[in-house]
C-alpha cells in the first residue's frame, strides 16, 4: 500500500518537473492511483494540474516584476522566467517569497560582458529586479503606521551632552539599495516603459520605505544612505556617527550641520523615529 506522504512526494516532483528518480522508488508508479473522471485518462489530468502550476507560478513572476517585464519584453521575460520555475521552483508556503531570489537568478544567467556597454546591459536588469523586489518588501513588511506618534525631541541636544539618552529607530520595512544607476529616475520616466531608453551610469543611493501605507523611494547622499544602513544593522546614533567619520565620507562639523536638518526630514518621511 502506498503511503500518502510518497504519494505527495511523487506528485510534487511532477508539477515541479523534478525527476522521479530523486522519489521513492514507491512512488514511481504513482500515476495508477489517479482515478480517471469523465473519460480524461490520468496523464491527461495529471498535465492539467502540472500546466496550472507553471502558470500560476509564471503569473506570479509577471505580478511581481511588471517594469522589469515591460523592458525586456514577454519573450525574453518568459525565457527567464522558465528558468527560474523550473530550475529553483517554489520552496515556501507562500507566494510572496517565490520571486525573492530572482534577481540573483538573473544575475547567474548573465554571460561575462566584454565591454562595458554590455555590462551595463547586462546589469540593468538585474538592479531593476532588485528594485521590483524590494517594492514588494517594503509594501508587505511592518511601518511606522499603527505606532503613536513620536514625542519631538530637540535634534541640537544631540551636540549638549544629552545624546547619549536619544533612541533611533528604524521601520522593519525600509529598505536601502546601492545602485550603479538612477533607478528612481527610470521608473518616474512618461514614456512608456518598452521605449524608455538604458540609463547612463550613475552611482545611487536610493531609500524604499512607506508613509500611510503609501510606498515611496528617494535617492539619498551617500552619508544619509550609510546612516540609515548603520542604524537598520543595530547600531546607535552615536556608533553610527562614529562609523561615518572613520570612513571620511564627512566631517565631525559637517556632520553635526547636516545632521540638524536630515533627522526632522528622515522622522517625517518615517525613514526613522527618534525615542
Amino acid at each position: 500500500m502506498t503511503h500518502l506522504a510518497d504519494l505527495q512526494a511523487w506528485l510534487q516532483a511532477q508539477l515541479t518537473g523534478k525527476a522521479t528518480e530523486q522519489q521513492p522508488s514507491v512512488v514511481i508508479e504513482g500515476l495508477p492511483q489517479i482515478i480517471k473522471s469523465n473519460g480524461v485518462p490520468p496523464e491527461q489530468r495529471l498535465r492539467v494540474y502540472t500546466s496550472g502550476y507553471y502558470l500560476r507560478l509564471l503569473e506570479c513572476l509577471q505580478g511581481d516584476f511588471p517594469v522589469l517585464r515591460a523592458f525586456l519584453s514577454d519573450e525574453v521575460f518568459g525565457i527567464f522566467a522558465r528558468g527560474y520555475i523550473y530550475s529553483v521552483g517554489s520552496k515556501s508556503y507562500s507566494l510572496l517569497d517565490f520571486s525573492k531570489n530572482f534577481p540573483a537568478f538573473l544575475l547567474q544567467m548573465t554571460p561575462p560582458a566584454q565591454t562595458e556597454a554590455e555590462w551595463q546591459r547586462y546589469r540593468f536588469p538585474y538592479e531593476l529586479a532588485c528594485l521590483e523586489r524590494l517594492m514588494i518588501e517594503v509594501a508587505t513588511d511592518r511601518g511606522f503606521e499603527s505606532r503613536d506618534p513620536a514625542q519631538k525631541r530637540p535634534i541640537g541636544n544631540i551636540w549638549m551632552g544629552l545624546g547619549d539618552n536619544l533612541g533611533v529607530e528604524v521601520p522593519k520595512c525600509l529598505r536601502l539599495l546601492e545602485a550603479s544607476f538612477d533607478l528612481c529616475a527610470f521608473m518616474d520616466a512618461p514614456q512608456p516603459i518598452a521605449e524608455r531608453q538604458l540609463p547612463v551610469l550613475q552611482k545611487t543611493y536610493l531609500t524604499l520605505s512607506r508613509r500611510n501605507y503609501r510606498l515611496f523611494k528617494t535617492n539619498l547622499e551617500h552619508w544619509q544612505y550609510a546612516l540609515l544602513n548603520y542604524l537598520q544593522s543595530g547600531c546607535t546614533l552615536h556608533e553610527t556617527l562614529e562609523k561615518i567619520q572613520s570612513t571620511g565620507i564627512k566631517s565631525a562639523g559637517e556632520l553635526k550641520a547636516d545632521l540638524l536638518f536630515f533627522l526632522p526630514y528622515a522622522e517625517e518621511q518615517h525613514l526613522l523615529r527618534l525615542t
